[in-house]
């Protein structure tokens, strides 16, 4: 004998047929043996050549799909491997695996769950394949997805404010946020920040929490009111769900303020009399910060207010621009003697308003009066003097020069005061005496002129006629003796009456000469004097009090 082994190595399934043919020398060759059998073979069948998952916000995790795998053939499917690879193999992940490793008998099945988390925006792909025993291995599945995100786009990425006062607010500025991604922008929160947060201050806002579709807006109005001069800076941070959260806007601004810079803290007036006026003083304001000064008034106040007054004032209702200056004059006239005192304040929007300037000042005076132990009445005869002691108190160190005089005085008589004047820096009491001086009565010789030739016209012609009467009264008179008599005193009387009116006659004449007289002095009577001292538009006086027998 002789033997040929058979094996059956089926190329398909199902029933096979062959045979074994022995070309051979005996009768009947060729000799045939028929082959039978039947091919078996697992078959893969996908539940589909493709998974496609629904846009995906990128960096999130998907529903999990399921990829099945049936033996839809005749023999045991046995899958070493089932593995994600491909492109964007990254962002899919197998979340559940049955089949890695299974023995799938026919008609079962086996299934692998995927999930989507992509990376970025866009379009993303990958593959699940199975590594098994059945014809066509590896067996793929494709894997698809979209990324989508949000994406923040800012109006700005700063707000400058222009200058402003500070502790005012400014007109507010708006930031908007775009969403110019393809999925919806979460804003959970909008907050400012930084060096100098305090100085800004949200206004209107559609962004906290709001949700913004692909392509539409929201936006915050911010506002500056700077708490100090100089650069100021802080930000706007949104919170979201967009890459790059947060995302910020800066802030800056710079506060300005006017500052005041007066010309003295205090001002002082030279001593003053009471009721006068001195000359003015001036006080300047400069502004010496970086926005403008703005002076609503300008007014005296304290303690002694009244005694001081404006003059010229260019600072009440005034805009001062910064580096410049306004100014206003003052004057004292004090009201009272010793220390005045009052202030001056500008109410402005500067910091520290108002702010205020303090005046000094003292206000002096004088007064006259009888000295201690004296009296201001005095009796003389005619040809006397009468003398008054006087005292004069300066007061409010005064530093004027007063003058004295007497009024009042009766004809024939002088008054004078010594010292006559008072000069300035004199303190404590200065005696004063008056001193009033009377003319007595008296007779006085006639002064005769040169005699001018005598003429017979006027007066002289009238005289010559008296004396010839006279003579002729006395002639008719009896007796010898009366005649003589009446002859020697009519002679006499006719002698002086003819001197005097060729006197007369001779003053007619036109020359000057002296008379005799009779001076009757300072007239009997009571006279009020008054004496007054003067000091640069200021006086005080007293009166005194003479009687003249």
């Amino acid at each position: 004998t002789c033997a040929v082994s058979v094996t059956f190595t089926p190329s398909a399934m199902g029933s096979r047929s062959g045979s074994l043919i022995f070309t051979d020398s005996a009768t009947g060759s060729p000799h045939a043996v028929g082959l039978a059998g039947t091919g078996i073979a697992p078959i893969v069948s996908l539940s589909g050549s493709s998974v496609t998952f629904a846009n995906q916000l990128v960096s999130t995790t998907s529903a999990a799909q399921t990829v099945t795998i049936t033996n839809s053939g005749t023999a045991n499917l046995t899958i070493s491997a089932a593995a994600v690879g491909g492109t964007n193999a990254g962002d899919f992940a197998k979340s559940a695996d049955t089949c890695t490793g299974a023995t799938v008998t026919p008609n079962s099945t086996c299934t692998v769950s995927v999930t989507f988390t992509p990376s970025a925006a866009g379009s993303r792909s990958a593959s699940l394949g199975f590594a098994d025993n059945a014809s066509g291995s590896p067996h793929t599945v494709a894997l698809s997805g979209t990324g989508i995100a949000p994406a923040v786009s800012l109006s700005s990425s700063s707000v400058t404010f222009a200058n402003q006062l500070i502790s005012t607010t400014s007109a507010a500025q708006t930031v908007t946020v775009t969403n110019s991604g393809t999925a919806n922008l979460t804003i959970s929160t909008v907050t400012i920040g930084g060096t100098n947060a305090g100085d800004f201050a949200k206004g209107t806002d559609t962004c906290t929490g709001a949700t913004v579709t692909p392509t539409n807006i929201c936006s915050v109005s911010v506002t500056f009111t700077p708490a100090a001069t100089g650069n100021r800076s802080g930000s706007l941070s949104f919170a979201d769900n967009a890459s790059g959260s947060p995302h910020t806007v800066a802030m800056s601004g710079a506060g300005i303020a006017p500052a005041v810079s007066l010309s003295g803290s205090s001002v002082t007036f030279a001593n003053q009399l009471i009721s006068t006026t001195s000359a003015a003083q001036t006080v300047t304001v400069t502004n010496s910060g970086t926005a403008n000064l703005t002076i609503s008034t300008a007014t005296i106040g304290g303690t002694n207010a009244g005694d001081f007054a404006k003059g010229t004032d260019t600072c009440t209702g005034a805009t001062v621009n910064p580096n410049n200056t306004c100014a206003v004059s003052v004057t004292f006239a004090p009201s009272a003697t010793g220390s005045r005192s009052a202030s001056l304040s500008f109410a402005d929007n500067a910091a520290g308003s108002p702010h205020a300037v303090a005046f000094t000042g003292t206000g002096q005076d004088f007064s006259i009066g009888m000295a201690s132990g004296s009296t201001s009445t005095a009796t003389i005869a005619r040809g006397q003097a009468a003398t008054y002691s006087l005292s004069m108190s300066g007061l409010g160190s005064l530093n004027q020069t007063i003058n004295f005089t007497c009024t009042g005085a009766p004809s024939e008589a002088t008054c004078t005061v010594n010292p006559s004047s008072v000069s300035s820096g004199a303190s404590g009491t200065v005696a004063l005496t008056v001193t009033v001086t009377t003319t007595a009565a008296s007779l006085a010789p006639p002064v005769l002129p040169p005699a001018p030739p005598f003429r017979l016209d006027g007066i002289g012609r009238l005289g010559a006629l008296l004396l010839l009467g006279l003579l002729i009264s006395a002639s008719l008179a009896g007796g010898m003796k009366l005649q003589r008599k009446v002859f020697r005193y009519g002679l006499g009387i006719a002698a002086l009456m003819v001197l005097a009116l060729a006197m007369a006659a001779c003053g007619g004449g036109g020359g000057s000469g002296g008379g005799g007289y009779h001076d009757s002095g300072t007239p009997a009577g009571t006279y009020t004097l008054t004496v007054m001292g003067s000091a640069s538009g200021l006086q005080h006086s007293t009166t005194l009090t003479l009687t003249v027998n």
